[in-house]
């Protein structure tokens, strides 16, 4: 028998007696100096060091205590180890006092801190004289050196349930430098050229474990053009690319673990439970509590990138304006940190070809991707999970395009005040994924949002009050379940791979055929109204 007992906002004493609470903290130190040297260029030399800390408190309920009072002292242990409790049911079904309460709720303390020190030095002037004008150059380099620590609370999962929880620590040095040049090549015409040198190393972990994690560097560039042909229109383009080293945490993340509560995908598909609905949590056979573990990925590569974009800025007329930009964003290596439900889905889906709607499932990636995703599922003798492997992962590639497009409006009145109108526009015209590179590369747009549209309408007499109004609309996409076969009145799903078909000799709908289901989530919109 499975017992579930519910604390209550009357039993706790109200709701602030059941809230969490998260105390932070944050201060900021810098000094520096600035000059002018040989009368053209400008110097900045600066350092500085930051901290953030953040004190979270979550209530819960202390497993032991609960446990005594509810249940009662343990009698001893069934064959298959089940503890032996004699229930004393006066206690379940008798609301609690918020003394009570108090006597058996604990609350968990997990604490976090991060810092910077770094130092900086810029040099910006004019170098020469060029045909069409002055040629100007900005120079950097930074040092900056950052760490940080996750120190859960030592008795979460073990005295009481806090779900996740995370350890880990240590710090790492960024060295960069960055050069940049501004060339007018014609009255009308102007480049921009720039190159920087990243190189993250010098890790070292919190923790008595060896990480070797090494060292990650790159050297990224960019280059621009903007031309203005008559002076209310201007027509840009930019190639950059890009370098990021993978977040500290996912790096040197100490080995943590805790409980969670997973529907086993794999398991009701290959019992057969999906057709009839069974993939849920009344499904005591799989839906059950696994080990969840994660840890740093010492291994993980950087990502790096290219990207172009192109458009126009049109001034349209008084106080009227329009940008319109073509953007293609292209990331190798990106990381991408996997959940518990994408392991499990991604793991059915591997062994079963099928999702738990009843459709076919449609590999990310290729048998390279689906034996990362298995190993990530440790399995008991009877196909129960013992645990799952969290943690970021490198893709191959991903590629995106769109269009985005801003127009805005300004209206000075007389007696009637200032008013703002501004209008966000973006479509997603492909995006593109691979695990691995011999993976397909197919348009994914219809698997995403494809439209996001953001506006406000802004008001202001230039006295004490002003008004804004904010709208964002997110567009539709595929449903949970798109392309799957609808469900008959008895909750009987038939196979999508057999054409909505049914063909179970032993099923009452054998002989029928059911629609496909090709339903679409959203659009959702959003309203904001501020004043002040």
């Amino acid at each position: 028998m499975d017992l579930i007992r519910q604390l209550t906002r009357r039993e706790a004493g109200g709701w602030d007696r059941l809230a969490n609470d998260n105390k932070e903290q944050s201060w900021d130190l810098s000094a520096g100096l600035r000059g002018v040297w040989a009368d053209r260029f400008d110097w900045e030399l600066s350092v500085g060091r930051s901290r953030y800390t953040v004190d979270a408190y979550i209530r819960t309920v202390d497993t032991a205590r609960a446990t005594d009072y509810f249940l009662g002292s343990s009698l001893g242990t069934a064959a298959d180890g089940t503890p032996i409790h004699a229930i004393n049911q006066a206690r379940v079904y008798t609301p609690l006092s918020p003394d009570q309460y108090d006597a058996l709720v604990a609350k968990s303390h997990n604490s976090a801190y991060s810092w910077v020190n770094q130092a900086s030095f810029s040099v910006s002037g004019d170098v020469v004289q060029g045909w069409s004008g002055p040629i100007r150059f900005a120079t950097v380099a930074e040092v900056p050196k950052q760490g940080y620590q996750l120190s859960p609370d030592p008795c979460a999962n073990e005295s009481y349930p806090v779900d996740v929880v995370d350890s880990g620590g240590g710090e790492r040095m960024r060295s960069s430098a960055g050069l940049e040049f501004r060339i007018p090549l014609l009255s009308t015409l102007s480049a921009n050229v720039a190159g920087r040198y990243d190189r993250y190393g010098n890790y070292r972990s919190s923790a008595a474990i060896p990480t070797d994690v090494g060292t990650q560097s790159d050297t990224t560039w960019s280059a621009g053009l903007e031309w203005r042909p008559v002076e209310s229109l201007l027509v840009r383009s930019t190639v950059v690319t890009s370098f990021r080293a993978p977040d500290m945490h996912y790096v040197l993340g100490e080995p943590s673990s805790t409980n969670q509560t997973v529907i086993d995908q794999s398991r009701c598909i290959s019992s057969g439970a999906y057709l009839i609905g069974g993939c849920n949590d009344e499904n005591n056979s799989i839906f059950y509590t696994v080990d969840v573990n994660r840890r740093g990925t010492p291994d993980l590569r950087s990502e790096t990138g290219r990207s172009f974009a192109g458009g126009v800025v049109w001034d349209i007329a008084q106080g009227l304006s329009l940008s319109l930009d073509y953007y293609r964003i292209q990331l190798d290596e990106m990381i991408k940190d996997l959940d518990c439900d994408e392991i499990l889905s991604a793991e059915a889906g591997c062994r079963t070809g099928t999702t738990i709607s009843g459709g076919t499932w449609n590999t990310p990636g290729g048998a390279g991707y689906c034996e990362t995703i298995t190993s990530r599922v440790l399995r008991n003798a009877d196909c129960t999970i013992a645990s799952i492997e969290r943690g970021p992962i490198n893709l191959a590639q991903m590629e995106t395009s769109g269009i985005d497009a801003a127009p805005k409006y300004r209206l000075a009145t007389a007696g009637w005040g200032n008013f703002q109108l501004s209008l966000d526009y973006n479509n997603l015209i492909a995006y593109r994924e691979q695990i691995y590179r011999i993976d397909s590369d197919e348009n994914r747009r219809d698997e995403r949002v494809r439209s996001r549209v953001r506006g406000s309408v802004h008001w202001d007499n230039g006295g004490a009050w002003d008004w804004t109004v904010y709208f964002r609309r997110i567009g539709s996409m595929r449903a949970v379940n798109w392309g799957t076969c609808e469900r008959f009145d008895d909750g009987y799903q038939p196979s999508a791979s057999d054409a909505c078909l049914v063909t179970d000799t032993a099923n009452v709908h054998l002989g029928e055929t059911s629609k496909r289901y090709f339903g679409r989530a959203g659009p959702a919109i959003y309203c904001n109204l501020s004043a002040g």
